[in-house]
């Protein structure tokens, strides 16, 4: 049999963590085993290292609209943010910058998308963009209206009202 070289000779004699068949030197394997054998398309699915680079900018523009969202909390000023002849420029800075954060995460959502898609087929990526937005509307309508903002069950804005002029 042909055999395909390892590691140079002179690290031959350094233990390998593999035993070895004895007509064989421990710096050489069979090309036979080296050969990639054929997979079943079902075992076939390779995880595909993150972006970084997407996932330091969704990090990134997560800080900066929680650095909006809790601003009031760590400061006592009473002016208006984006009003130049009253405001500080650190404060004007701080909300300026989150006008860039809804354009942002929108763009990392199409991002997204477009990178399932590479391991998805359209229908399963359709079906699976349209059941998880299925289940946003589902949980802002019951989790956040009803426990975590409103602390309110009652729908009934949502059934018209009756008529007075009857």
């Amino acid at each position: 049999p042909v055999f395909l070289p390892l590691v140079p000779n002179r690290v031959a004699s350094t233990p390998l963590f593999a035993r070895v068949p004895t007509s064989m030197s421990a710096t050489c394997i069979p090309i036979e085993s080296a050969r990639i054998k054929p997979v079943d398309a079902s075992f076939a699915s390779v995880k595909r290292p993150r972006l970084e680079s997407v996932d330091l900018l969704r990090g990134l523009i997560m800080i900066i609209m929680a650095l909006d969202h809790n601003r009031d909390f760590f400061t006592n000023a009473t002016v208006f943010p984006t009003d130049p002849a009253n405001t500080t420029v650190a404060l004007f800075f701080t909300r300026w910058i989150t006008h860039f954060c809804a354009p942002v995460f929108f763009l990392l959502t199409g991002t997204g998308a477009y990178l399932s898609l590479r391991r998805k087929s359209k229908r399963e990526l359709s079906r699976f963009l349209f059941t998880r937005g299925l289940w946003l509307i589902l949980l802002d309508a019951v989790v956040l209206r009803c426990l975590a903002m409103q602390f309110n069950f009652d729908f009934s804005w949502q059934r018209a009202s009756p008529s007075r002029h009857s």
